[in-house]
């Protein structure tokens, strides 16, 4: 964020505030992926699974993916990852046969070809090194290692409390500090209700 530590945390909440020169942004516009896909912004934060949604929506789209920015020296490169999970009931009459189909699944020639099909990189580390489907999906190949999920109580929604937190301050009804200690607070409560 070079250039910008000096200007206080209200910097990037100028954006939202109509009678600031900064004013570019407010609650009624387009989703940060949809305005991305319809031309409307310049970049966009996501996942690899948001990439079909873009392209499905504008394939004439000309556009990259770049890996998450890192601080200027991380102790450890982390990014957020997002995964898909298979479960079973515990009630499920068929336990043992889904069970077996997990299993199967999980072995490496159906996650190979599986993350082939849908274009997304696998969690298998044996499989890291996979060439992707489409060069623009190297960078979260090369994340997979260092993605991390964070975990939520069933319910629960850091993104929604970091919206929250944004709204508050952008609609004036708290400060930047009020918000952030808001959203401590709600963050907290969230991973106290871990099972």
């Amino acid at each position: 964020m070079g250039g910008f530590e000096g200007q206080g945390s209200s910097f990037y909440t100028s954006f939202a505030a109509p009678t600031r020169k900064t004013y570019a942004w407010n609650a009624f516009f387009e989703r940060s992926l949809t305005a991305f896909a319809n031309g409307d912004t310049a970049m966009a934060f996501g996942y690899a699974s948001d990439v079909a949604g873009i392209v499905a929506k504008n394939p004439q789209l000309n556009f990259d993916v770049a890996p998450l920015p890192q601080p200027a020296r991380p102790k450890a490169e982390i990014t957020l990852g997002r995964f898909t999970v298979l479960a079973v009931a515990r009630t499920s009459r068929e336990a043992r046969q889904a069970w077996r189909f997990i299993r199967w699944f999980s072995e490496r020639e159906q996650q190979q070809s599986y993350a082939e099909a849908v274009g997304l990189p696998s969690a298998r580390r044996d499989l890291t090194g996979l060439k992707p489907p489409r060069e623009y999906l190297q960078p979260f190949y090369d994340q997979v290692l260092t993605a991390r999920a964070v975990p939520v109580a069933p319910g629960g929604s850091i993104g929604a409390i970091v919206n929250d937190m944004i709204d508050a301050v952008a609609n004036r009804r708290f400060s930047v500090d009020q918000a952030i200690s808001q959203a401590e607070t709600n963050i907290s409560a969230l991973f106290e209700k871990q099972p």
